[in-house]
């Protein structure tokens, strides 16, 4: 997802993909965090990090579902994705192509990415990139833990980048934009398991 266009703009984004809400989807070290939110993140190789988020929410385990695979719709509740959309239903799952807006720094880069997305209803959703134009491995899965209305949601994501960016600046803006990312997505579960019916 990051065409060669570099922005300089005073305006928040946040990195995602997250893809699937998938895109995120970005830089720190170390667990970072808000209240409700955790990450943790590890660079693995050289261009190449592994990250893991966690929330709580109350919540039925549908109306999670329903936010995390509403493909369409993420630019409503994610500010950093332009487009997202479902490009071919399959049985299992979906082809989903996503367009977002990076920030690394004070520099911005729209990012590109085709995700192939693996559903086990109700529980996991699993992801990964297959145009390979801004990364060379970009996978990773949502996971719905729990029983009831108390939920855990767990967001995985490795990558390995082709763009050239200094490493501490990738690390700060993945956890920052993760971070959000979770945030939005959380919200946005809280907003509908809350809406009258």
């Amino acid at each position: 997802m990051f065409g060669m266009r570099w922005r300089r703009k005073a305006l928040r984004s946040a990195w995602l993909v997250l893809g699937v809400v998938c895109l995120v989807p970005l830089f720190g070290v170390g667990p970072a965090q808000s209240q409700e939110i955790t990450t943790s993140l590890q660079t693995i190789a050289p261009h190449r990090h592994r990250l893991e988020g966690h929330f709580r929410v109350t919540a039925s385990r549908q109306t999670v579902w329903d936010v995390l695979t509403d493909y369409d719709h993420i630019p409503q509740f994610v500010p950093s994705m332009r487009q997202s959309k479902v490009v071919e239903h399959r049985p299992h799952g979906a082809l989903v192509q996503q367009e977002a807006l990076a920030r690394l720094w004070i520099f911005y880069r729209t990012v590109d990415i085709s995700l192939e997305v693996i559903e086990q209803p109700m529980s996991r959703i699993s992801f990964e990139d297959i145009w390979h134009r801004d990364f060379y491995l970009y996978k990773g899965d949502w996971e719905i833990r729990g029983s009831g209305q108390d939920l855990e949601v767990v967001y995985r994501l490795e990558l390995k980048r082709r763009f050239a960016a200094p490493n501490f600046i990738v690390r700060r803006a993945l956890e920052k934009n993760s971070t959000a990312l979770l945030t939005e997505v959380r919200a946005e579960i809280l907003r509908r398991a809350n809406a009258p019916r």
